[in-house]
């Protein structure tokens, strides 16, 4: 199996359902991807809305696992999904996110394939086609965040974890994400983990196009996904 795709969500049911419809149009065959959902707590109304989902879209229910964690935390969610993953590699998305281009999967497996030296790789968000202002302002300072980030070795230091690929080899010892971490930063104290032991990261600006974009969302004051 090529790759395995984690899903952190807490209480996102309709993008949640949109970003797996949207994945069930990738190219990738079927055979050769999974997708790992996995709620931060007990979701009754969720288990229901992708039980309906896997018996009206799905004709592969395999690709699909649900798992639930108990506890909040971004990390915890990505963790217990890694934990499952049976892939070379491990796509990480997050659930206000849309998949637009039916080849994303098999671009990423491609480009770790080719990028034999490289652990991870990663690419921006675009933004859905009428975003507001502050998403649009988001948008901005990430990329260039992202873009300041490249070093002239090609090489990076940060990745957006809502868009980024990482070996499954790299979670082979002990490294995981930080439990500690409910939200905010989690991916960033990560990649800076995986620099110091000598892992490298790849940035590519392309990674993106048309395949990402933020889900409508609520205003900024109420977006944080794994508030109490």
């Amino acid at each position: 199996m090529q790759a395995s795709i984690i899903i952190p969500t807490h209480q996102r049911h309709s993008s949640l359902l949109a970003l797996l419809s949207s994945l069930h149009l990738q190219d990738l065959p079927k055979s050769e991807w999974e997708a790992i959902i996995v709620s931060n707590q007990q979701d009754p109304r969720l288990r229901k809305g992708l039980k309906s989902f896997f018996k009206t879209t799905c004709r592969r229910r395999s690709s699909y696992h649900f798992l639930e964690v108990g506890k909040l935390g971004v990390n915890r969610a990505r963790n217990l999904g890694i934990a499952h993953a049976k892939a070379k590699y491990l796509f990480f998305l997050d659930d206000d996110c849309f998949v637009r281009d039916p080849s994303y999967l098999r671009r990423g497996v491609e480009l770790l394939d080719k990028w034999t030296e490289v652990s991870a790789i990663g690419g921006p968000y675009s933004l859905r086609e009428k975003s507001n202002t502050c998403e649009q302002v988001y948008n901005s300072i990430c990329r260039h965040w992202l873009e300041s980030s490249v070093r002239k070795s090609g090489f990076t230091t940060n990745l957006v974890g809502g868009n980024m690929v990482i070996r499954q080899s790299v979670f082979a010892g002990d490294l995981r994400f930080n439990e500690s971490i409910i939200f905010g930063g989690a991916e960033t104290e990560f990649n800076c983990r995986l620099l110091r032991q000598g892992y490298r990261l790849k940035y590519d600006p392309t990674f993106t196009g048309r395949a990402h974009v933020w889900y409508p969302s609520p205003p900024v004051g109420e977006r944080t996904w794994w508030k109490l």
